[in-house]
């Protein structure tokens, strides 16, 4: 049930580039620190699948459920300059400015693990929303970029995208010493993928009018994509620990699409877009008094993945990618101990844009640009086997912005830009068994 309710769920607005940054309600609540540091059961198995070998004791034996509520705030404004695509056209400078429609999203997770104490093997299963995006945007004749496609205005029309990824991963784990636990999690993933207009297919011109088009389609199509996590992790007796993990790229089948030319003819197309390779080294320090700290760094290698790796148009006139750079990402966070049972949790991280102002055109549909969140929240126990958590995270608004982009390059008096912040709140309970 929670998997379904998953694939219905709007996209994830809160992230790294598409990348989401933290996983539950605490990891959220510290900032998506998992790698070197081991907190609980639903961070370590997202981010490093051999820190279950470091859980504290009591989280043995541990279900942990999430739900994350994610309220984003999406503009695009553009402006074209008088005679920008030909004498006297348009007859005047436009400019605009619009707001995505988009609401609020909801991305439910839940982990499980297993470690017997009789046991040097360890289990572990999680299910959660690990990526998204998405925009709505009505037409709006006084926004270029939203005026109809040609010949009667000059920009996209009406703008929709809609993507989200959903991950079963089961995990196994074995503990080499008492400092060393090393991890395998094979990953089964589903995605869901809507863009419209879509411009990764080449524009037709059914209708003999001299003016291709992209074809509209809003509905959501589904591929299913394989891949893997591998982790290690250490635990220090003097309270340091230390992790590295890396998660392969998710290899999907391509998004097969049905929609219809100008005259209303059938016409299929599809999209291949896979999901970026992410290594992760992390530490940690966990103080006899009870409070920890860790730190995160990340390289999420979009520029070596299928559907962000290519720039431009195809000589039929098709978008050939986003064109997204690999970033860095640094996260650090921590918690404090109030009381034996409650706890104050904090975090920040950043990370580099992967939209070049230079493609904000290419990206209206996928503007994920936040670079800095800070988060705070709490961890109560609740009882001797339950405990509940809540977070709030804030990314701070971002914009992308850059010329309309034609066949030759550069449009010279125009510019289309971008603008996203986003609010998240996270509700976790878990508990042992």
């Amino acid at each position: 049930m929670l998997f379904l309710i998953g694939l219905l769920a709007a996209p994830i607005m809160a992230q790294s580039g598409h990348v989401l940054d933290g996983m539950g309600a605490i990891n959220q609540g510290m900032g998506g620190v998992g790698a070197g540091l081991a907190i609980e059961p639903m961070g370590a198995l997202h981010w490093n699948p051999a820190a279950i070998g470091g859980l504290p004791d009591g989280q043995s034996h541990r279900i942990a459920m999430s739900l994350t509520a994610f309220s984003p705030t999406t503009s695009v404004a553009s402006s074209v300059n008088a005679g920008s695509f030909g004498p006297g056209f348009p007859a005047s400078n436009l400019s605009g400015e619009s707001e995505s429609q988009t609401g609020n999203s909801f991305i439910p997770s839940i982990a499980m693990v297993h470690a017997p104490s009789d046991s040097d093997w360890l289990y572990g299963i999680a299910l959660y929303g690990i990526s998204g995006f998405g925009v709505d945007y009505a037409v709006d004749p006084n926004n270029p970029i939203l005026t109809p496609q040609p010949p009667t205005g000059m920009g996209f029309g009406a703008i929709s995208s809609e993507y989200a990824l959903m991950q079963l991963a089961p995990t196994i784990a074995r503990r080499l010493n008492e400092e060393w636990t090393v991890a395998f999690a094979p990953t089964l993933n589903v995605g869901t993928l809507a863009l419209s207009p879509f411009s990764g297919t080449n524009p037709d011109d059914a209708n003999g009018d001299g003016f291709p088009s992209y074809p509209k389609n809003r509905d959501a199509e589904t591929a299913l994509g394989l891949g893997f996590k591998l982790g290690a992790y250490w635990q220090g007796r003097s309270g340091w620990s230390a992790g590295a993990a890396y998660k392969s790229p998710i290899w999907f089948g391509d998004f097969e699409y049905d929609a219809a030319d100008e005259l209303g003819g059938i016409r299929s197309y599809s999209f291949d877009l896979d999901y970026p390779s992410i290594t992760s080294l992390g530490t940690g320090y966990t103080d006899r008094s009870g409070w920890k700290v860790g730190a995160d760094i990340r390289w999420v290698d979009y520029a070596n993945t299928s559907g962000f790796d290519k720039q431009g148009f195809g000589s039929d006139g098709s978008v050939l990618g986003f064109n997204w750079r690999s970033i860095p990402i640094v996260g650090v966070g921590g918690e404090y101990p109030l009381s034996d049972s409650f706890r104050l949790l904090g975090g920040f991280s950043w990370n580099a844009n992967p939209i070049r102002n230079e493609d904000a055109f290419f990206n209206v549909s996928a503007p994920a640009i936040i670079q800095t969140h800070l988060s705070t929240g709490f961890r109560w126990q609740y009882s001797d086997n339950v405990e509940l958590s809540f977070a709030y995270k804030h990314g701070f608004a971002n914009k992308v912005s850059g010329p309309f982009q034609g066949a030759n390059g550069p449009i010279a008096g125009t510019n289309v830009s971008s603008d996203l912040a986003v609010n998240s709140l996270s509700f976790g309970l878990s508990w042992n068994f």
